[in-house]
């Protein structure tokens, strides 16, 4: 009973087995991956000259870019790389400009794009920004280097403490601010192989990218998945049924509110998801509103492999078929799908 009514405020929960299974795909589509470079069927691509492929992924709020980046870190030797932590990086670096004396930023103010731009405009040219990779004893650090501060470094936790991620979401939909992190993330693309990077408005901007999903999700489960990531935060705080339904409603007004803002950006639009299929922009755009973050994740590697793979390695076609059974039904479009099979020797590419 208390799931029925718990129902529209959280997200539907996911069975061990259907986790299991897809837990087991994953390892066997990483296994794949790490077997590109063995042999010489392959050797030609870009991607397997670099030791991995760069993923990118675009899409609306809360559909599992993060998390899906996060899976495949943890998985699969792969960078994950969050638009919005450079952007929360962008905002520390305005505030130590302010505590020392740079600009004069009143962090008590209400501040809008226009502010924000003021403020870091004589500045954003001569900032660089850089990451030290997590080794097994730290956390992964976000710096930057400015000739007016010197060099800096932030955790993750760090760049979501206080005033800084009071004023963030401003500083993020900032014209300045957005060309300067996908400029910056742009050139990672280009320089190394083994990135997931996820961000909001990644259209047309993916070149060093091998490949490119778009992820979307109905509001309504968007609303459920940010309403459950707060409870998590407070795991031993009990809260009434009417403050759920009072959370789920902020988000889901907030929600619709971002994507709005978005979709209207003049600079880094987001494309509608209507938009994002008629174009064919993406390697394949996904509806993850019923899908585990697991299973997303199989889902975008099955369908690497199909489209960008010419001769997979042994048994991950029969993978890839049997990942279209099941979650399939999540695919709203995808261009240019390949499906190769090797016979006797003989690679015959098959136009699906």
């Amino acid at each position: 009973m208390q799931e029925e009514i718990l129902s529209p405020y959280l997200p539907a929960a996911i069975s061990p087995e259907r986790e299991e299974r897809a837990h087991n795909f994953l390892v066997t589509l990483l296994d794949g991956l790490r077997e590109l470079g063995v042999g010489d069927a392959n050797a030609h691509l870009k991607f397997v000259m670099g030791g991995l492929p760069n993923f990118a992924l675009d899409g609306s709020i809360a559909a599992g870019k993060t998390t899906i980046s996060e899976i495949l870190a943890k998985y699969g030797e792969f960078l994950g790389l969050s638009a919005g932590l450079f952007y929360r990086l962008v905002t520390r670096f305005m505030l130590d400009l302010a505590i020392a004396g740079q600009n004069n930023l009143n962090t008590n103010e209400h501040l809008d794009h226009t502010m924000v731009h003021n403020y870091l405009a004589p500045f954003i040219n001569d900032l660089k920004i850089s990451i030290i990779e997590k080794t097994d004893n730290s956390e992964t650090k976000y710096c930057f280097f400015h000739p007016r501060l010197g060099k800096r470094a932030y955790t993750e936790s760090q760049l979501r403490e206080g005033k800084s991620n009071e004023i963030t979401p401003i500083v993020a939909e900032t014209p300045l601010v957005i060309a300067f992190v996908d400029t910056f993330m742009g050139s990672l693309l280009l320089e190394r192989g083994g990135l997931i990077v996820d961000g909001r408005t990644w259209y047309e901007r993916t070149e060093g990218a091998d490949f490119v999903g778009y992820l979307t999700t109905q509001v309504e489960v968007a609303a459920q998945r940010q309403t459950a990531k707060a409870l998590r935060r407070h795991p031993d705080t009990i809260v009434a049924l009417e403050q759920l339904s009072t959370m789920y409603m902020d988000r889901l007004v907030s929600i619709i509110r971002r994507n709005e803002t978005d979709q209207g950006r003049a600079h880094g639009q987001l494309l509608p998801v209507e938009k994002a299929v008629l174009e064919k922009a993406y390697d394949v755009v996904v509806d993850t509103s019923n899908l585990s973050p697991t299973e997303v994740t199989v889902l975008l590697l099955a369908i690497f492999f199909e489209q960008k793979v010419p001769v997979p390695p042994q048994g991950i076609l029969e993978i890839i078929h049997e990942v279209r059974e099941a979650y399939g039904h999540a695919i709203l479009a995808g261009h240019g799908k390949i499906e190769s099979r090797v016979e006797e020797g003989t690679e015959q590419l098959l136009q699906v």
